[in-house]
């Protein structure tokens, strides 16, 4: 959650930036320095971009915390959550293109998923109300190590029951 906050506090001061002036480049690395600190944070990479081009990127810290390992621009951060307003917004751009729909099937863009999920929508997985398993949850729960690959994390989710029928409940996950 801090990261999330800290990503989305860059994310708006790099928005606000009218142009990009290599004299602020210091004040935006002394500013994430801080509130590493600040929030106990351990480790952050980051990328300013203005006008679809790339004028500050920088990684902090470290990504382990035990070994020392230092976060590089090759680092994969969890962000669970933040991803939820990225696709949001993702998926509300492909609406006003045409290219896809609320009531549109998952069964319809993704292959092989589990009968159960048949009548899930997207409307249903925005609103959080499609009954699919939790899989913040699971993955929390059960597989805080990465012990597990995504693609045999995924067969195992296909297999748990639905938590509801779709539509029926809400369940943030």
């Amino acid at each position: 959650i801090r990261i999330g906050i800290l990503c989305i506090l860059i994310g708006i001061t790099a928005c606000n930036t009218s142009k990009p002036s290599e004299t602020k480049l210091p004040e935006i690395d002394e500013y994430v320095l801080e509130m590493l600190e600040t929030h106990n944070i351990p480790g952050v990479a980051i990328a300013v971009i203005s006008h679809d081009s790339i004028v500050h990127k920088a990684h902090y810290g470290e990504i382990d915390i035990e070994t020392g390992e230092s976060v590089n621009e090759n680092t994969v951060f969890k962000t669970f959550s933040l991803t939820k307003t990225f696709v949001a917004v993702s998926v509300l751009i492909l609406v006003e293109e045409g290219k896809l729909s609320f009531t549109d099937k998952l069964s319809s863009h993704f292959n092989d998923l589990p009968a159960d999920w048949s009548n899930v929508t997207i409307a249903n997985v925005l609103s959080h109300s499609s009954g699919i398993p939790n899989i913040s949850r699971k993955l929390i729960k059960e597989f805080s190590d990465d012990s597990i690959s995504d693609t045999d994390f995924v067969k195992m989710l296909y297999k748990d029951k639905m938590e509801f029928t779709t539509g029926a409940d809400w369940s943030y996950n």
